[in-house]
């Protein structure tokens, strides 16, 4: 887990009330610029505080800082100097940006459904090559590249810039993929997946968009995306679902307008423990751009909200609550299955209900933790002797949860019996935190069927930043 030194004040006069911040003093970014760290800082030249609020914005500064993902390590000094001026000092330990490595993943949704449901078969790997820098210029720009093979085949590519210039809030960002597939999942059916598979690929797609950021503040951000979609698709699938892209039709276009407001007040982004997250979507999918006679082809015409809320609190001593309310509603007159919101995806799901989809219209989830610290130390890496990786922490936090979850439905088969159905839960379960935000959830879960499960999962378990849309 990463390391936060605060410095004691040094100089620091009690009968000194109020103190001017002078200057800001950054050393150890290598290769990040330093207004990237200044400008995640509450203190700025030329402001004036007091002596009592000092070490909380000292340390709410440093956690912003370390937010940013960019720092093992972040140490703050505050200097009293001369005529009550301040000068602040900031040392930085700057992580390792560039990953080039194997990519290896599996096809399916989850890991337990891979293991279970598709008996851990090897030739649903996906693998490939991941490459991804995560401070490009050092104006932290990131850069994904992304060439993928085996079941699937797959490029991606995205950049993102958070801040056009120094003394700009405003970034922007873009991205292309293109993806085929020989097999994919065209239906559901008794609330699992039905697949199909040929020789030839079954499903093409292309999805292309851009992207506009405005921060407000270290906290706040409003993003503004417009993005295209193009999906093909073979008619060897009509004997299963003629509905997958809507009205029988075998290609979907559309584009999508979209607006995401997030707040993020959280204490630590890779493993939050207090503060609050607000997320809010707005998405028009399809403006008739692309309505034609031909009734092989087809286009969207939806309008998309949903809207999340996480909060951590800590009770006392090593004890942590936290809890998420996510809600989504998608209007159309028409619902093509490869549009559908769902449960089942991702981190989208009642723990207890891996191996199940629910397909529906409006979605509810409910998740709350209780935690508790067990085990906070670093260990010493026997083969790394560098500041990246030489260190590696690990904490490990036992835990209680309990969910639930509902999705409306006036659609989709009936013989999906889990829709329009109160879904819950309740178990245990333990995660282990480790260095470049790695998080390892191991939990056990009984749900409202009365089935017990054991599963393992990658990621947060309140799935604060993780984009589950899957087209």
């Amino acid at each position: 887990m990463i390391c936060v030194l605060c410095l004691p004040l040094r100089g620091w006069s009690q009968n000194e009330d109020l103190l001017v911040v002078d200057t800001i003093v950054v050393s150890g970014n290598d290769h990040t610029k330093a207004y990237i760290i200044t400008k995640q800082m509450l203190l700025h030249p030329g402001d004036t505080i007091t002596a009592s609020s000092v070490d909380s914005l000292l340390e709410r500064s440093k956690e912003n800082i370390l937010n940013t993902g960019l720092f093992l390590k972040a140490d703050c000094t505050l200097f009293n100097n001369t005529d009550r001026q301040a000068t602040i000092q900031v040392q930085v330990d700057e992580r390792w940006f560039l990953f080039p490595a194997p990519w290896i993943d599996i096809a399916d949704r989850n890991i337990n459904y891979w293991w279970f449901e598709q008996n851990h078969d090897l030739s649903r790997l996906e693998y490939g090559l991941d490459m991804v820098h995560y401070n490009l210029t050092g104006h932290a720009d990131r850069l994904n590249v992304r060439a993928i093979f085996g079941f699937s085949q797959k490029m991606e590519l995205e950049y993102e810039r958070p801040f056009l210039s120094k003394d700009s809030e405003t970034g922007w960002g873009l991205f292309a993929m293109y993806a085929a597939n020989r097999q994919i999942y065209v239906n559901t059916q008794y609330d699992q997946q039905v697949f199909m598979e040929t020789e030839d690929f079954l499903r093409k797609r292309i999805k292309l968009g851009t992207y506009v950021r405005h921060r407000q503040g270290p906290y706040e951000l409003h993003t503004v995306e417009i993005k295209y979609n193009d999906t093909r698709v073979s008619g060897a699938m009509d004997s299963l679902n003629p509905e997958y892209l809507g009205n029988g039709a075998h290609r979907l276009q559309f584009m999508t307008l979209g607006y995401t407001f997030i707040s993020n007040r959280v204490d630590n982004r890779s493993y939050p423990l207090e503060g609050n997250y607000l997320r809010a979507i707005l998405q028009k999918r399809g403006f008739g751009f692309f309505r034609s006679d031909d009734p092989d082809n087809n286009t969207a015409d939806q309008i998309f909200v949903s809207g999340q809320w996480n909060i951590y609190r800590h009770l006392t001593g090593k004890w942590y609550a936290a809890a998420m309310l996510y809600g989504s509603q998608n209007l159309s007159a028409e619902y093509p299955y490869f549009l559908t919101e769902s449960l089942g995806y991702c981190e989208n799901f009642v723990r207890g209900y891996e191996y199940y989809v629910v397909d529906g219209q409006g979605i509810g989830l409910f998740r709350s933790n209780l935690r508790v610290k067990a085990i906070d130390k670093t260990l010493h890496s026997p083969i790394f002797r560098n500041s990246q990786f030489g260190t590696i922490p690990v904490q490990v936090y036992p835990k209680v949860f309990a969910d639930a979850g509902y999705v409306s439905d006036d659609v989709f088969t009936s013989t999906n019996t889990l829709r329009n159905t109160l879904l819950y839960s309740a178990g245990i379960g333990m995660d282990i935190t480790t260095y470049y935000d790695w998080v390892f959830r191991f939990e056990g879960a009984v749900n409202a069927l009365g089935e017990f499960g054991l599963y393992l999962h990658l990621g947060l378990d309140l799935n604060t930043y993780e984009n589950c849309s899957l087209w």
